[in-house]
């Protein structure tokens, strides 16, 4: 009696009972659980009208009035509330709830609950460790950091750390495999702890007539036992979302032939209201654009719910949503794609520096390495699971893009799901649809092409535009070049390169303070710039001579019809209202704008 009293003085936080006193004065945590876990169900009681009611503990730990309204028992009350309940009166719990209707609050509030007023650990079994860590940062989330899950994805230091929080206290809830259970470090660590309740999340993967059976399922009950010794075991949890009579009957029977407890079957049915489903025929070539199309029309209430959910702190997370332009570069797409090698790891700043560092450095790796030092300010020492961080760097890459002064560069196919201020379309192969494809093709991806602007629109084509009517003045047609020292060249010679002969990538190879790095950045629209040839290059000169541009290859003369002079009506469109940025490396687009900039030599791909 003295220790108990003494140790409910001390009672709360990470105040927990030390095993010495449990295993010579066991009547003390005996006197403990009676005196503040059991309801006594007076009225009266202030200490079980503030600590015992479920209402009162999902208000205090998740700021909630009510639990879900669906399903209910047949008394009509909520079965989520009942569940809760029942666990926190110390029955032993088989709940069957529809996917979505908070299997997980069932667990968590009756060991947090039991965690403050007797200290016990609550041992949560759950079959993948995605699911584990989804939980600990859900839990974490909420401004719950009680929480701890043991894995064989962890590190070192990591699981040490981990374990340790479980031994001095600070755990209120462990999320493990079934597997982890033989292993001798977490043995000897829950021998250290009091357990208040054990939770076996997807309980089905017990019975050996679920669809999802786990045979290291069944060595629970035989932990359970073994570890309990003389004394009576811990209640049992179990929860699932998919249990048939026969598997219901085989889990109920095995605990209770193995632990002589019986399981209180609270059953809420499979019927998942929330969820409905829809066969839609489709063909290869159009199934994106057929499920753009039940999203737009068929689900009008996507777009509202992201904003709330966004509004409230929830990670939402649309299917085929377009990521930012940057992850197509070979780097970033490579630094993802290690990151994504395995979903289930929990990377710190550390890990992600060292990936880092395998990549060659270039001024891309130093972009993201950027991101990596504003992700290290949020983390600290912390860790985060491998779909948090590629999700982190997605929003990262849409703030970096947003802050750039440039232009970026695009296919039409590479735009979709984007929206820029102002937006060029260059003509080029709109009228000839690739192999197998619908003939009308072109016309829907020149459509998409024109829908990505919010603020301004300018077509540019040479000659005939074979979407839009001749004559039309909001089409943009650019004179031939001025080229100062092409005499002993015939004057309708021009070239069209593809990427086999344009070389993008030639100012991101110069170093710093290269001079023509330095005519890039101080160019701006409507600046003049002269094509001269050097051997068998060209090149591009701003007004002091520094070179803003080249050509890598020879050019080969063709003929092409002489285009109609309209002279500084394109540069002027583009000059008109902010100019989005460059990004740092990369070359300027924009010096290709001016009235002297060559507009025939271009790419189609920046269509």
């Amino acid at each position: 009696m003295a220790y108990a009293l003494s140790w409910i003085m001390v009672a709360g936080g990470d105040s927990v009972m030390p095993p010495w006193v449990r295993a010579q004065f066991r009547e003390a945590s005996l006197i403990v659980r009676h005196l503040r876990d059991a309801n006594c169900k007076s009225p009266d009681c202030a200490w079980c009208s503030e600590k015992n009611d479920p209402l009162r503990a999902l208000s205090r730990w998740f700021g909630f009035d009510a639990f879900r309204a669906e399903p209910v028992d047949d008394m009509g009350c909520p079965l989520q509330e009942r569940i809760v309940d029942e666990t926190m009166r110390g029955s032993s719990v088989l709940g069957i709830l529809p996917t979505g209707t908070g299997k997980s609050v069932c667990y968590q509030i009756p060991a947090l609950s039991k965690f403050d007023k007797t200290g016990a650990l609550t041992v949560v079994i759950s079959p993948l460790v995605a699911l584990m860590a989804d939980q600990v940062q859900g839990m974490a989330r909420a401004g719950i950091s009680s929480a701890v899950t043991v894995n064989g994805m962890l590190s070192m230091p990591e699981r040490q750390d981990a374990l340790d929080r479980v031994r001095m206290g600070e755990a209120a809830m462990l999320l493990i495999s079934p597997e982890q259970l033989r292993s001798n470090s977490v043995r000897s660590v829950l021998a250290q702890r009091e357990i208040g309740l054990w939770v076996l999340d997807e309980a089905h993967c017990v019975s050996k007539w679920g669809h999802d059976f786990r045979p290291d399922y069944r060595f629970v009950s035989r932990f359970i036992k073994e570890s309990s010794g003389d004394e009576a075991p811990a209640q049992v949890l179990c929860l699932t979302a998919t249990a048939k009579p026969e598997v219901v009957r085989d889990i109920r029977d095995h605990f209770k032939s193995r632990l002589g407890r019986e399981l209180l079957l609270l059953d809420g049915g499979a019927v998942r209201t929330n969820l409905s489903f829809e066969v839609r025929a489709t063909q290869r070539g159009t199934k994106l654009a057929d499920i753009l199309d039940v999203i737009e029309t068929k689900l009008p209430q996507v777009a509202p719910v992201r904003a709330y959910a966004e509004t409230l702190g929830i990670p939402v997370e649309m299917a085929n949503e377009s990521l930012p332009s940057i992850w197509r570069l070979r780097e970033m797409q490579q630094f993802i794609d290690v990151l994504r090698r395995d979903n289930t790891r929990l990377l710190g700043v550390r890990d992600l520096v060292d990936v880092l560092n395998a990549i060659p450095s270039n001024r891309w790796t130093d972009l993201i390495g950027e991101g990596i030092a504003a992700l290290a300010k949020e983390l600290a020492n912390k860790a985060m699971p491998v779909p948090d961080l590629v999700e982190w760097f997605a929003e990262w890459t849409n703030d970096a893009r947003g802050d750039q002064r440039g232009l970026l560069l695009l296919t039409a196919h590479r735009a979709k799901g984007l929206e820029f201020d102002d937006v060029v379309i260059l003509n080029g192969g709109w009228d000839r649809p690739s192999k197998d494809e619908d003939p009308d093709a072109p016309r829907r991806l020149f459509y998409v092409a024109m829908t990505r602007a919010r603020r301004s629109l300018a077509i540019i084509g040479e000659g005939h535009h074979p979407f839009v009517p001749d004559g039309e003045e909001h089409v943009l047609r650019r004179a031939a070049p001025d080229i100062s020292d092409a005499a002993d060249f015939p004057a309708a010679l021009y070239q069209v390169p593809n990427l086999k002969t344009v070389d993008l990538s030639w100012a991101g190879r110069l170093g710093p303070g290269h001079p023509s790095l330095t005519a890039i950045s101080a160019a701006k629209a409507g600046d003049p710039l002269k094509v001269v040839r050097d051997g068998s290059n060209w090149m591009m000169r701003d007004s002091p001579g520094a070179s803003a541009w080249t050509h890598g290859q020879k050019l080969v003369a063709s003929r092409g019809s002489q285009l109609p002079p309209r002279r500084g009506r394109c540069h002027r469109a583009l000059a008109q209202g902010r100019q989005p940025g460059r990004v740092p490396g990369a070359p300027s687009p924009r010096c290709l704008g001016g009235d002297r900039a060559g507009a025939r030599l271009r790419t189609r791909d920046q269509a």
